[in-house]
Order: structure tokens, then C-alpha cells, then sequence
């Protein structure tokens, strides 16, 4: 969880709605100046960190006057558990790390779900656009394999226990074998299983050849006759074939793909930017402080394709 924008506090968005008053509250003195909530807005409106703040102020509630109903605060505590499972007790240091109290990460959840809510509504599934994207992604799918696999230290240890794994070749000697052998921490106390993975789209996880490797196998049991070379590191791969299922139907992995696709599209500024410019329409949202009037501009233009959205530090 990292800051993408250094947007400002509740009390900077106050400042904002505040602008310049008549009567302005004193901020902060000094011996012989005194700063005013005129001299701070001023300051912060003519800043990247005020702009982006007032931004995601606007956006947060149009899209909160729009799909506020679809979001359930049952979901928001749904997700801020999985971060409490994944992080336990070092949660609350990871979330002031990074900025983050409970209460304003769990704004930020809300944020994405909300959004959410909103590309599903402006591209549902029975849309043109969505119906392209799951055809491709059909076209490219491939069902995710289980398999086991021993790190061994060198090539020559690799040809040594393969000789073991085949005098007795099943998944428990492989198991026992993984845990006295294997050089890859995670997995050879777990009798060298990995994750299901698709060999197709885990280039960037895991290393290509053993990728390769294992799509060639195609029974259970099967395994690499030779050592596999571990191209991004030291050692050699022994790999066993666990499942391999076949790969269906598209009505059998349709949910699957349709969160994929959503999931891709939310980090995309090409698709969620008009989204977010076409709610911003609905509610009629303006920015009046003329110095300010292009705040929502990047809503209305033709984005790059980028892995961005609304920032995750709004309404921090």
C-alpha cells in the first residue's frame, strides 16, 4: 500500500470548501506573522497536493450520490479482514507507514467498490465492449495446473534425487525427497506443491523455464526426465505433474474471466476516466474557483492507458 499522490488531510478538504472568507480563522502564528485559512487555501489551491485532493473529494461523492446504495458496509469490512489476515497484529504499523489510519484506509476500500459499482454499471456484461473482452480472454485461457517441484542445489544433486524420486514414483517419496533437497523455502515443508497456476500468464512469477517445463506435462504424475535449469537464479528444477484439468466450457470459467475483466479495467484510466467523467455529468458536478476549473479535466480527455484511477488516497 503506497501513496500515489500526496493528497492532503480532512482538514485540508474543510479548507477547500471554506475558500476565502471574510472572516478567516487563524492557522498557525509566529512572531510577527500569522497564518490565516485564506493564506493556506490559497497555498493549497495553487499545489498538485490541493488540486488532486479537491479531485477526489468531487469524484468520491458523485460516485457516492450515484452507487452509495450498492456498497455495503459489510463489503468494506469484508476486504479490510482479508488485510487483517494477510498482515495480523502489523497491520496498524503497515497502514501508518503508508499514511493510513483504519478509518481512512477503510474510505479508500469503499473508494474502489464504489468505482466498481460504476464500471459495472456503464459496462455490463451484456455490453459490446465486455462481450470482445471475454472472447479474447477465452481465446487465451488456459485452465491453472497443480504440480510438485524440488530446487535442488546443482545439476549434479538435481540427477541424483531424480534416481531416488524413480525407484519409488509417487507424490509422497517426491514430498520427502522435496523437503530434504529442495532449495525453495516455501514449498519443501509443503511437499514441494505450488500453487495452481496458469503456465500461460505466470512468465512474470515464475521462472519461464520451469513454466515451459511443466506445461509439457500432461498426465498426473508425469515429471521432468531431466533437470530443469533454473534460468533466474541458481539451481536445477525437478517438477511432477499433479492435475491438469481440461479446459471446459466458457460457461464453466465465465465468472472467472468476468472478474479478470473487471479487474484489469478498474486500473485502467482509458476505461475508468470516461466512466468517472460520464457520473460527474449526471450529478452536474462543477469546480466554480476559476483557478481551479481544470481540476476535472482529465475525466473529459482521452487518457493514456495507465494503471490508475481514482487516487487511493482519497478522502484520506
Amino acid at each position: 500500500m503506497q501513496k500515489k499522490f500526496l493528497a492532503g488531510t480532512i482538514l485540508s478538504v474543510s479548507l477547500l470548501l471554506v475558500g476565502c472568507s471574510s472572516t478567516s480563522k487563524t492557522v498557525a502564528t509566529m512572531k510577527g506573522k500569522t497564518i490565516t485559512q485564506d493564506d493556506y487555501y490559497s497555498a493549497l489551491k495553487d499545489s498538485n497536493a490541493g488540486k488532486t485532493t479537491l479531485q477526489n473529494l468531487i469524484l468520491s461523492d458523485a460516485l457516492d450520490q450515484k452507487y452509495g446504495s450498492k456498497v455495503k458496509k459489510s463489503q468494506i469490512n469484508a476486504q479490510y479482514k482479508k488485510l487483517e489476515n494477510q498482515y495480523g497484529s502489523s497491520l496498524p504499523t503497515v497502514l501508518k507507514q503508508s499514511g493510513y489510519t483504519e478509518s481512512s484506509y477503510k474510505k479508500v476500500i469503499k473508494n474502489q467498490l464504489l468505482a466498481s459499482a460504476a464500471l459495472k454499471d456503464k459496462q455490463p456484461t451484456s455490453s459490446k465492449k465486455f462481450k470482445t473482452a471475454l472472447d479474447d480472454a477465452w481465446k487465451n485461457y488456459s485452465p491453472k495446473i497443480s504440480v510438485q517441484f524440488i530446487l535442488a542445489k546443482d545439476e549434479n544433486t538435481a540427477k541424483d534425487v531424480l534416481k531416488k524420486f524413480e525407484a519409488d514414483p509417487t507424490e509422497e517419496n517426491f514430498g520427502k525427497l522435496a523437503k530434504e533437497y529442495s532449495q525453495d523455502p516455501s514449498s519443501k515443508n509443503n511437499n514441494g506443491k505450488l500453487s495452481p497456476f496458469d503456465p500461460k500468464s505466470s512468465s512474470g512469477n515464475l521462472d519461464p523455464n520451469f513454466t515451459a517445463a511443466a506445461a509439457k506435462l500432461n498426465k498426473a504424475g508425469e515429471y521432468t526426465k531431466e533437470p530443469v535449469k533454473y534460468s533466474s537464479g541458481n539451481g536445477y528444477f525437478i517438477i511432477r505433474l499433479l492435475k491438469k484439468p481440461e479446459k471446459g466450457s466458457l460457461s464453466d470459467h465465465k465468472k472467472e474471466l468476468t472478474n479478470q475483466i473487471y479487474s484489469q479495467w478498474e486500473r485502467d484510466t482509458t476505461i475508468m476516466n470516461p466512466i468517472f467523467g460520464k457520473v460527474l455529468k449526471e450529478v452536474d458536478a462543477k469546480v466554480v474557483d476559476k483557478d481551479m476549473k481544470d481540476v476535472l479535466s482529465s475525466f473529459y480527455e482521452t487518457p493514456k492507458q495507465s494503471q490508475t484511477g481514482m487516487s487511493q488516497n482519497s478522502n484520506k
